[in-house]
C-alpha cells in the first residue's frame, strides 16, 4: 500500500510530513510482528523483503513509475505549489518560506532501515527496553582516567583512534587490557590485549569488545609439560655426558680372612688374596718374625728415595685433572659453549598501544586503498570533542513524558488532589499496566525532567518500545511532605503537555483545578459499573484531531490502559505537529 500510495504521489506529496509518519508506522508495524510472521511468503517473497524493498527505493527516490511519470513530474521536481495562497496575496510576490526538507524522507527511510536491521528480533537486549545504544564511551577502563564523559584526555591517549567509515558511520578503536573476568574468552588463549570498537550512526552508539583467540588452553598446557620433560631429559643427558665416571659401574673389592685362619684351599675363594691372609696369619700367630712390630708382614714395603719425585709428578697430574674435570662442569652451562636448539617462538608483547587495534583494521579490510576514498582519520580537538558530545546526547528514539493524577471522591482543590500518596485499587492497578516502575537512581534510559533523589520520588512508571519512550509523570509517586516537594510536583505536573486523570469525584473534573500554561491535551478517566470507564478527551483549538479515543467514550477494563497510553502518545504527537520546524 506503501508503495503505491508513492507511486501516485506528487514530490511535493513524498516530502510531506504523512509519508514520514508513514515509514515510522512501518517500523513500528514490522518490529511488532516479529522475524516469525515477516518471514512468511507472499506471492513467492518473504514480507521482509518486500518492506527492504520499498524502504531502499525510497531510499533511493525511485519506483516502479518514476521513469514513465518522469516528463509528468519534471515541473514537481524543481518548484513546488503553494497551497495556502490568499486572493489578496496574487498581486504581489509570494516567496514562501515553507520549504520542506529534499531529504527528510530519504532520510527517514535510511533510518527505519537500519533501525530494523538492528533491533529486529534483538530488542530489547540485555539491558533491558530502557536502552537502545551503548553507554560506553571511548576513555572507559583506559588506566589512569577516571570519568564516565568524553574529556580532552582523549587527546593524549596513544591507544585511541577516530576515524570515519563514511557520511554516517563513526568508528573508534580502543586498545585495553585484557578484561580479567571475560566469560567469552574462557578455556581459550588469548592475547594481553583486547581491541573495543565504538561505532555511532543513524541507529545509535554500539560497542563491541574484540579479542583474539589463538587456542584452546587444554593443548596449551600439554604442549608445556611436554617441553618441561623434554627439558628434564636433556638436562639429565649433559651430566651423564660431563660426569662420565659417575656412569661407571661400582668395581668389586676384595674380601679378607680374619688373622688368626690360615689361608687353604677349602676356604679359598676368587675374591680372597690368599697370600695377603698368609702373611697377616703368620705375623698374628708368630710375631718373633717380624722384624718391625708396628708393621705387619702384608705391608707393603717402603719406597725407594728414588721414587718420591715419580710420586709428586703423578699427585700433580691427578690433581689437574681434577681442576679441568671441575671447570668443565662449571662452564658447561654456559651459552657460549651450548648450541641453540630449535624451539617454536614465545608470543612477544604488543610493540606498540595500538598494535591489536592496526591489526583488526587491516584484518577486516579498512587498510586497503581503495577504502582511502571513504575511510578518514578524525583529528582529535576540540570542536571534534564537542560534537561527538552532542551526539552521544542524542537519543535515537522518541521521549515523551505525561502527566498522571488522581482525584480521590470530594477533591476539588489543588492542595487536596497533589495531597494524594495513592489511590484506590482500581487506580494503581490502571497505572500498574499503563507502564512499569523503574527505580530512578539506576534508571538509564529517559528521565523526563525527574532528578533521582527524594524530591522527585523513589519510582516511576516507564514505557519504552524500539521507537518511543514515555515516562509517566504519577501524582501519587511524587513526595509531597513539605512545601518544597510540593512545589516541585506542581512544576512537574504543570509543565506537561498531556494530563491523564483518573477521577473517581462525582463532579466533572475542571482543567483550572491545577493553573498551568500547558496541558494542551487533558484525557479525564472516569470509573462506570460493570468495569466500564467513560473517557473525556479535551484539547486545545490550535491542537489537530488525534486517536484512537475520543470524548464521551466508554471502554471497557481490560483494554482501557493501552488505549490511553496511544491515545496520549497520539497526543503528544499532535501537539508536537504544531511547532515551529518540527520534524518527526
Amino acid at each position: 500500500i506503501l508503495s503505491e500510495t508513492l507511486d501516485t504521489m506528487t514530490v511535493r506529496e513524498r516530502r510531506s510530513a504523512l509519508t514520514t509518519s508513514m515509514l515510522f508506522c512501518l517500523g513500528e508495524w514490522s518490529m511488532h510482528l516479529g522475524p516469525k510472521h515477516l518471514s512468511t511468503t507472499y506471492k513467492g517473497k518473504p514480507l521482509l523483503l518486500t518492506i527492504f524493498t520499498v524502504l531502499d527505493n525510497i531510499m533511493h527516490n525511485k519506483s516502479d513509475k518514476v521513469i514513465q511519470d518522469m516528463s509528468r513530474h519534471q515541473n514537481d521536481e524543481t518548484e513546488e505549489f503553494e497551497l495556502d495562497i490568499l486572493v489578496d496575496d496574487l498581486i504581489k510576490d509570494n516567496n514562501s518560506p515553507k520549504k520542506t526538507n529534499p531529504q527528510a524522507v530519504e532520510l527517514a527511510a535510511k533510518m527505519v532501515t537500519m533501525h530494523l536491521v538492528n533491533h529486529l528480533g534483538h530488542f530489547p537486549m540485555g539491558t533491558g527496553a530502557s536502552r537502545l545504544s551503548s553507554m560506553v564511551v571511548e576513555l572507559d577502563d583506559v588506566p589512569g582516567i577516571d570519568g564516565d564523559e568524553l574529556s580532552s584526555a582523549i587527546f593524549q591517549a596513544p591507544n585511541i583512534q577516530l576515524l570515519m567509515l563514511s557520511n554516517s558511520i563513526i568508528m573508534s578503536l580502543i586498545e585495553l587490557q585484557a578484561l580479567d573476568d571475560s566469560d567469552a574468552t574462557a578455556g581459550l588463549v588469548t592475547a594481553p590485549s583486547i581491541v573495543r570498537v565504538l561505532l555511532r550512526d543513524l541507529a545509535g552508539k554500539a560497542t563491541w569488545d574484540c579479542s583474539i583467540l589463538y587456542r584452546q588452553l587444554d593443548n596449551y598446557e600439554d604442549n608445556t609439560v611436554k617441553n618441561e620433560i623434554s627439558k628434564k631429559i636433556e638436562i639429565n643427558e649433559d651430566n651423564e655426558y660431563l660426569n662420565p665416571l659417575a656412569a661407571c659401574p661400582p668395581q668389586h673389592l676384595t674380601r679378607q680372612r680374619d688373622p688368626n685362619i690360615l689361608p687353604t684351599f677349602a676356604n679359598a675363594a676368587s675374591d680372597m688374596d690368599n697370600l695377603d691372609d698368609l702373611l697377616r696369619y703368620i705375623g698374628h700367630t708368630s710375631p718373633e718374625v717380624l722384624s718391625n712390630p708396628e708393621l705387619p708382614l702384608n705391608s707393603p714395603a717402603l719406597s725407594p728415595p728414588v721414587n718420591i719425585m715419580e710420586h709428586d709428578t703423578i699427585a700433580t697430574i691427578l690433581s689437574q685433572r681434577t681442576s679441568c674435570r671441575e671447570y668443565v662442569h662449571a662452564h658447561s652451562q654456559h651459552i657460549t659453549n651450548q648450541g641453540i636448539p630449535a624451539k617454536p617462538p614465545a608470543c612477544r608483547p604488543p610493540p606498540a598501544p595500538f598494535h591489536h587495534c592496526r591489526l583488526l583494521f587491516s584484518q577486516m579490510g579498512l587498510s586497503g586503498w581503495e577504502q582511502r576514498c571513504r575511510l578518514h582519520l578524525l583529528s582529535k580537538n576540540e570542536k571534534l570533542l564537542r560534537e561527538l558530545r552532542n551526539l552521544d546526547g542524542q537519543r535515537s528514539r522518541e521521549t515523551h513524558k505525561m502527566a498522571v493524577i488522581y482525584v480521590g471522591q470530594g477533591q476539588e482543590d489543588k492542595n487536596s488532589i497533589l495531597g494524594n500518596i495513592n489511590g484506590s485499587k482500581e487506580y494503581e492497578s490502571f497505572v500498574a499496566r499503563l507502564a512499569w516502575e523503574v527505580e530512578l537512581e539506576s534508571h538509564t534510559g529517559f528521565m523526563g525532567g525527574l532528578v533521582p533523589g527524594k524530591s522527585s520520588g523513589i519510582t516511576a512508571p516507564y514505557f519504552a518500545t524500539s521507537f518511543v519512550e514515555i515516562l509517566f509523570h504519577v501524582s501519587t509517586r511524587m513526595p509531597s511532605d513539605n512545601p518544597e516537594c510540593l512545589l516541585q510536583k506542581t512544576r512537574h505536573l504543570g509543565n506537561d503537555e498531556i494530563h491523564i486523570v483518573w477521577s473517581e469525584h462525582w463532579r466533572d473534573y475542571r482543567r483550572d483545578i491545577i493553573p498551568t500554561e500547558f496541558c494542551d491535551v487533558l484525557i479525564v478517566i472516569y470509573p462506570l459499573p460493570n468495569k466500564l470507564y467513560r473517557i473525556q478527551v479535551s484539547r486545545k483549538q490550535e491542537i489537530p484531531f488525534f486517536g484512537p479515543l475520543f470524548d464521551e467514550c466508554i471502554v471497557e477494563d481490560s483494554v482501557l490502559p493501552g488505549v490511553v497510553r496511544t491515545t496520549a502518545l497520539a497526543a503528544s504527537r499532535a501537539k508536537r505537529s504544531t511547532l515551529s520546524l518540527y520534524q518527526h
